[in-house]
């Protein structure tokens, strides 16, 4: 199960913590020490496989040391606490603590997750804390239902709200929450910057995931050019057509890399909110691009998620949403293994893109997003926007 277990079980509280970092980083990082340390071994002679060995084992271990690093930076909070007394949710992110209402949600909710690949379809499901502005906070995954259902059941004994599974109500909830506000944590310590003339917001912060990124995402350019041109360029002959053939291949994989490097170091978000809507765009050097704009009147929710392939804000349309219901249902009474049900979804799928603006959320903090979505809800005018206290 990925996401967040739960670590801690007191009379008045319940800690959820981060799972463990998933097998298959654990084994790239596990293989790059390994290259590494025969790289090592090469140079002082205590094995003595060919001299090209020496950067064929060094280059590899950069390439799956930082390559795996990079998917283990993650800016979503280390743990998340219901606490009975405060009637509270508490996150602890970046050595600060913020605080939700119990109040301002309305269920547990799990529900199917489809992934495709080339040759098959499979099928998990996820854990979802839904607010009563319809924004889930994805609390865990997991290929087996009942597990996440032991999970929800644990849950709902410190916040008594409803828990739905595969469109059925499985436990009413009864409880009622005061009305408190959420607390967050300063707005001096985010990375957004705001500003605004007469009726127009604009909110801005860096694409950087983290400057670690940065380097570890250069570390891995480095370690792909360093065993092409060390081991293997020097290997073949200039004749080989081979040597063209994987020379162009190493320089879209450069160009991609260095452009995804390039747009960190200098890229920029832009959401701007006018008397004629919503708009967003990213910009590096002065272009602007992945730019769209919605009208007020088309908009109906934002979503703000963490957790797994969930780091985004979502901004959706009132068809949007429409069409993100219809496959929540769909998911809940089909069979998702059943290939020919879910192609059917595809036109869905499409339809879907055409009425959402996803941000990517990697470069921003939990609270960060959490700001944002309460920020464009209230200048949008939204229907249930709980507001925040600084």
């Amino acid at each position: 199960m990925t996401g967040y277990t739960i670590k801690k079980a007191l009379p008045s509280e319940l800690i959820l913590s981060r799972s463990r970092i998933p097998l298959f980083l654990i084994i790239m990082t596990v293989i790059g020490i390994i290259f590494i340390s025969l790289s090592v071994l090469t140079k002082y002679k205590m094995i003595n496989p060919p001299e090209t060995f020496f950067n064929l084992f060094l280059g590899m271990g950069i390439i799956f040391i930082a390559g795996s690093i990079i998917f283990m930076i993650n800016k979503i909070p280390g743990s998340i606490t219901f606490n009975k007394n405060s009637s509270m949710i508490i996150f602890s992110e970046n050595n600060q603590e913020y605080s939700i209402p119990f109040a301002g949600f309305t269920s547990l909710l799990i529900a199917g997750k489809i992934s495709h690949s080339k040759n098959s379809t499979s099928v998990s499901y996820q854990l979802n804390i839904v607010s009563h502005s319809g924004s889930a906070v994805l609390l865990c995954e997991s290929a087996d239902r009942s597990d996440l259902q032991k999970t929800a059941e644990t849950i709902i004994t410190y916040i008594d709200i409803d828990l739905l599974a595969g469109g059925k109500l499985l436990h009413k909830g009864s409880a009622a929450y005061p009305a408190d506000q959420p607390v967050y944590p300063p707005q001096n310590i985010m990375s957004i910057k705001t500003d605004s003339a007469g009726d127009k917001y604009v909110y801005q912060w860096n694409c950087s995931k983290s400057i670690a990124a940065i380097f570890l995402l250069g570390a891995v350019i480095f370690g792909f050019n360093f065993v092409f041109f060390k081991c293997a360029f020097p290997a073949m002959g200039r004749y080989n057509a081979g040597v063209y053939a994987v020379s162009v291949i190493l320089f879209l994989i450069d160009i991609f890399f260095i452009s995804t490097l390039l747009f960190y170091l200098f890229g920029i978000n832009i959401a701007e909110i006018s008397d004629t809507g919503f708009s967003y765009r990213q910009k590096i050097f002065g272009f602007s691009i992945n730019s769209k704009t919605f009208s007020r009147d088309e908009i109906t929710m934002i979503n703000a998620g963490f957790t797994s392939d969930d780091n985004k804000i979502t901004i959706f349309t009132k068809r949007g949403m429409d069409i993100f219901n219809e496959m929540k249902i769909f998911a809940e009474i089909n069979n998702l293994n059943d290939t020919p049900a879910v192609m059917t979804l595809l036109s869905k799928i499409m339809e879907l893109r055409k009425n959402i603006i996803e941000i990517d959320g990697t470069p921003l903090y939990y609270y960060e997003k959490l700001y944002l979505e309460n920020e464009w809800s209230d200048k949008l005018k939204l229907k249930n926007v709980t507001r925040s206290v600084y």
